[in-house]
């Protein structure tokens, strides 16, 4: 019966994930993403920190353009733990 619940919960986990990382996608693939560059010593590439909605609710994101500008790291996708972004 456990396995069932932990299997459950695997599911719902990565469903999650996935609306997260298409809501994330479709703010930046929108006509005007807007944020803040940020600066981080490594890895190198440009760094940015932006709102989203997703569900209804305002969600904290930050990623990276690596240099080669063909490859981007998601670093944070979750509710904001700051009131505002760094250039606000």
């Amino acid at each position: 019966m456990a396995l069932v619940v932990l299997e459950g919960t695997a599911k719902t986990f990565v469903g999650m994930c996935i609306e997260a990382y298409q809501a994330f996608r479709n703010f930046l693939s929108g006509a005007h993403p807007h944020g803040c560059n940020v600066v981080m010593e490594k890895p190198s590439g440009e760094t940015c920190e932006f709102y989203f909605p997703f569900k209804n609710v305002i969600f904290y994101g930050k990623i990276l353009l690596r240099d080669d500008h063909k490859r981007v790291v998601i670093f944070s996708t979750h509710r904001p733990l700051k009131g505002k972004l760094s250039c606000e």
